[in-house]
């Protein structure tokens, strides 16, 4: 009997510490400092722009992540862009290099911050398996954890900054005009939509009175 009872507790235990564990692993996403490529109102995950959004905007994080998958080049504070806006820019071959240098630091920072997280996932699961809760030393670790991510991206935003100073002023009219061509695109888009949504309503509430009337017949 008392074994059962030990075992009861021990596994209710564990139930509740992987409950506050998630709770603890969404405050560090939501806490971390966003990524180079981000762009206000866009929350990011893993400093590499992963949009998360809710509702009716669900769509946007598939279109953020294949975005940011296959970016060419990320103006900080814009976001991510496809290869047609470097082949536009026609870069030399100094700026050929700053920008594959900070592809590169991209791809690395990736696996970085995958190594980073797990080590805070594994003191989180060593605590819960040995039943010895620290969550101080957690905390800790999380703080460090989102230090250590401030600090690279700083470094690689300086990277993405380096090769943005080295463009003349007719390449960075062009970065210009092509955030001013996808904000048109986007705003069509919204409006396409939101007249949709209207015309949904619009429907909806010209059928209701025939389906009341079919109701009581």
């Amino acid at each position: 009997m008392a074994k059962s009872l030990s075992s009861f507790v021990v596994k209710s235990l564990a139930v509740a510490t992987t409950a506050l564990a998630i709770g603890s692993t969404f405050s560090i996403a939501s806490a971390q400092p966003q990524g180079d490529d981000t762009r206000p109102g866009v929350s990011q995950r893993m400093g590499d722009g992963k949009a998360q959004f809710k509702g009716e905007r669900g769509h946007h994080k598939y279109d953020g992540q294949k975005m940011n998958a296959k970016a060419a080049i990320v103006i900080p504070g814009f976001g991510p862009v496809d290869q047609k806006l470097v082949d536009d820019l026609k870069l030399n071959d100094d700026q050929k290099a700053k920008l594959q240098a900070a592809l590169d630091a991209k791809k690395q920072a990736r696996g970085e911050h995958r190594d980073t997280f797990k080590k805070v996932s594994d003191l989180r699961k060593q605590q819960i398996e040995s039943g010895k809760l620290d969550p101080k030393a957690l905390l800790e670790a999380e703080k460090e954890l989102r230090a250590t991510m401030q600090e690279k991206r700083d470094a690689h935003q300086a990277q993405w900054l380096a090769l943005w100073d080295s463009f003349t002023p007719e390449q960075q009219a062009t970065v210009g005009k092509y955030y001013q061509e996808r904000a048109r695109n986007m705003q069509e888009r919204r409006q396409d939509r939101q007249e949709k949504r209207e015309q949904r309503k619009e429907n909806r509430a010209k059928q209701a009175p025939a389906e009341q009337a079919e109701t009581k017949a």
